[in-house]
Protein backbone atom coordinates (compact mmCIF):
# COMPACT_ATOMS: atom_id res chain seq x y z
CA UNK A 1 0.00 0.00 0.00
CA UNK A 2 1.33 3.55 -0.84
CA UNK A 3 1.56 5.62 2.33
CA UNK A 4 0.63 9.44 2.62
CA UNK A 5 4.48 10.12 3.41
CA UNK A 6 5.22 8.11 -0.06
CA UNK A 7 3.01 10.97 -1.98
CA UNK A 8 3.72 14.02 -0.14
CA UNK A 9 7.38 13.10 0.38
CA UNK A 10 7.86 12.98 -3.12
CA UNK A 11 5.64 15.75 -4.91
CA UNK A 12 5.78 18.41 -2.22
CA UNK A 13 9.31 18.74 -2.22
CA UNK A 14 9.14 19.20 -6.14
CA UNK A 15 6.18 21.63 -6.35
CA UNK A 16 7.41 23.74 -3.48
CA UNK A 17 11.21 23.73 -5.24
CA UNK A 18 10.19 25.46 -8.61
CA UNK A 19 7.22 27.61 -6.76
CA UNK A 20 9.40 29.08 -4.91
CA UNK A 21 12.63 28.88 -7.72
CA UNK A 22 10.14 30.70 -9.99
CA UNK A 23 8.78 33.06 -7.63
CA UNK A 24 12.62 34.08 -6.80
CA UNK A 25 13.73 34.62 -10.45
CA UNK A 26 10.74 36.53 -11.04
CA UNK A 27 11.46 38.85 -8.41
CA UNK A 28 14.96 38.58 -9.61
CA UNK A 29 14.17 40.40 -13.01
CA UNK A 30 11.66 42.41 -11.47
CA UNK A 31 14.33 44.55 -9.81
CA UNK A 32 16.76 43.76 -13.07
CA UNK A 33 13.57 45.21 -15.65
CA UNK A 34 12.23 47.92 -14.39
CA UNK A 35 10.51 48.28 -18.02
CA UNK A 36 8.17 44.99 -17.09
CA UNK A 37 8.51 44.96 -13.28
CA UNK A 38 5.02 45.23 -13.00
CA UNK A 39 4.48 41.71 -14.61
CA UNK A 40 7.36 40.61 -13.30
CA UNK A 41 6.03 40.94 -9.80
CA UNK A 42 2.48 39.87 -11.01
CA UNK A 43 3.91 36.52 -11.94
CA UNK A 44 5.67 36.33 -9.15
CA UNK A 45 2.72 36.75 -6.55
CA UNK A 46 0.42 34.30 -8.68
CA UNK A 47 3.39 31.72 -8.64
CA UNK A 48 3.56 32.06 -4.82
CA UNK A 49 -0.09 32.11 -4.33
CA UNK A 50 -0.21 28.49 -5.53
CA UNK A 51 0.91 27.36 -1.96
CA UNK A 52 -1.33 28.84 0.22
CA UNK A 53 -3.83 27.97 -2.34
CA UNK A 54 -3.03 24.44 -1.80
CA UNK A 55 -2.48 24.42 1.41
CA UNK A 56 -6.11 26.29 2.56
CA UNK A 57 -8.54 24.71 -0.07
CA UNK A 58 -7.39 21.06 -0.42
CA UNK A 59 -5.98 20.16 2.65
CA UNK A 60 -9.47 18.62 4.09
CA UNK A 61 -9.91 16.92 0.82
CA UNK A 62 -6.89 15.13 0.97
CA UNK A 63 -7.14 14.49 4.35
CA UNK A 64 -10.21 12.65 3.85
CA UNK A 65 -9.38 10.92 1.04
CA UNK A 66 -6.22 9.71 2.69
CA UNK A 67 -8.32 8.45 5.92
CA UNK A 68 -10.98 6.48 3.84
CA UNK A 69 -8.02 4.78 2.06
CA UNK A 70 -6.68 3.72 5.04
CA UNK A 71 -10.25 2.63 5.82
CA UNK A 72 -10.25 1.29 3.06
CA UNK A 73 -13.92 2.90 1.92
CA UNK A 74 -14.59 5.22 -0.95
CA UNK A 75 -14.26 9.18 0.14
CA UNK A 76 -17.22 11.11 0.67
CA UNK A 77 -19.48 12.06 -2.28
CA UNK A 78 -17.59 15.22 -4.18
CA UNK A 79 -14.51 14.80 -2.21
CA UNK A 80 -12.65 13.94 -5.52
CA UNK A 81 -14.14 16.44 -7.54
CA UNK A 82 -13.77 19.29 -5.55
CA UNK A 83 -10.16 17.90 -5.42
CA UNK A 84 -9.67 17.61 -9.01
CA UNK A 85 -11.78 21.42 -9.45
CA UNK A 86 -8.81 22.82 -7.33
CA UNK A 87 -5.97 21.04 -9.58
CA UNK A 88 -7.59 22.91 -12.33
CA UNK A 89 -7.87 25.68 -10.59
CA UNK A 90 -4.12 25.58 -9.77
CA UNK A 91 -2.97 24.76 -13.24
CA UNK A 92 -4.84 28.00 -14.30
CA UNK A 93 -2.98 29.87 -12.00
CA UNK A 94 0.40 28.25 -12.82
CA UNK A 95 -0.24 28.91 -16.32
CA UNK A 96 -1.12 32.35 -15.95
CA UNK A 97 2.42 32.84 -14.60
CA UNK A 98 4.10 31.25 -16.99
CA UNK A 99 1.84 33.44 -19.32
CA UNK A 100 2.89 36.61 -17.85
CA UNK A 101 6.10 36.14 -17.71
CA UNK A 102 6.60 34.90 -21.20
CA UNK A 103 5.01 38.21 -22.32
CA UNK A 104 7.19 39.85 -20.55
CA UNK A 105 10.12 38.31 -21.55
CA UNK A 106 8.72 39.11 -24.95
CA UNK A 107 7.99 42.51 -24.26
CA UNK A 108 11.65 43.21 -22.73
CA UNK A 109 13.34 41.82 -26.29
CA UNK A 110 11.51 44.74 -27.87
Amino acid sequence: MITRLQIMGTTMPLDVGYIVAGSAAALAQAYKTPATKSLWLAAAGLLASVIPYTYFLNKEDCEAIFKAGEEKKAPAAGTVKRLALHGYARVGILAASTGIMVYALAKKGK
